[in-house]
């Protein structure tokens, strides 16, 4: 999300061309959440030594989560590149894109009913498609310890890092509080430095 010129890639990506992957992911040892956990079987194939980390919680936990958050982001039009700018309603409809792919289109017809129902699939899709020695079904209160096991790297002396919350996301998104409209179209380095804002320094490291 920080990165809008990798946007291209991935969006061709979601159509079956994954030429451009490489050059985005180059430098980076992981990819999770969007736009990377809609696209695990491209993923999987381009980096075939790689494993495959499948977290889980159950669908009502899930579902009170991503109805305050990601849903209702989806509940709204993509955004007029007249009134935010290009780089803003560019990363909109990057969103509504991937997001799609997960959970089917058009996203306003599906019922929250359709949207848990998409969620579990993926869960038994991810489940029956990567090989067993490379998938990791993990639960974050399960802590460091399996993940470490897993990956075969050390256990941090510090606890499991808790960002992206969900007041953290509506805060972040102006979900409560939606500011007013720019004065001017919003600039690439005002979109990708909201996004870089968004993560502490015991977040993600980025490269």
């Amino acid at each position: 999300m920080a990165h809008l010129d990798h946007h291209p890639a991935w969006l061709a990506a979601a159509t079956g061309d994954t030429t451009g992957l490489p050059d985005v992911l180059d430098g980076y040892g992981a990819t999770v959440d969007w736009p990377g956990c809609s696209l695990w079987r491209e993923l999987m194939t381009l980096y075939p030594d790689a494993k495959v980390l499948l977290t889980v919680r159950s669908a009502g936990s899930w579902w009170s989560s991503y109805a305050d958050t990601i849903h209702q982001l989806m509940l709204q039009p993509v955004l007029d590149r007249a009134e935010v700018g290009p780089e803003l309603a560019e990363l909109s409809r990057f969103g509504h894109v991937l997001t799609q792919r997960s959970f089917g289109a058009p996203y306003a017809d599906q019922t929250p009913t359709d949207l848990v129902a998409a969620y579990e699939r993926h869960n038994a899709e991810v489940r029956a498609g990567v090989p067993p020695g490379r998938l990791l079904e993990y639960d974050i209160a399960q802590g460091w310890d399996p993940l470490c096991a897993f990956l075969k790297l050390p256990v941090p002396d510090r606890p499991v890092p808790f960002v992206n919350d969900r007041q953290a996301f509506r805060e972040l998104f102006g979900l409560d509080a939606p500011a007013p409209p720019p004065e001017a179209p919003y600039t690439r380095e005002q979109v990708e430095g909201h996004f870089r804002a968004a993560i502490p320094p015991s977040g993600i490291e980025h490269h």
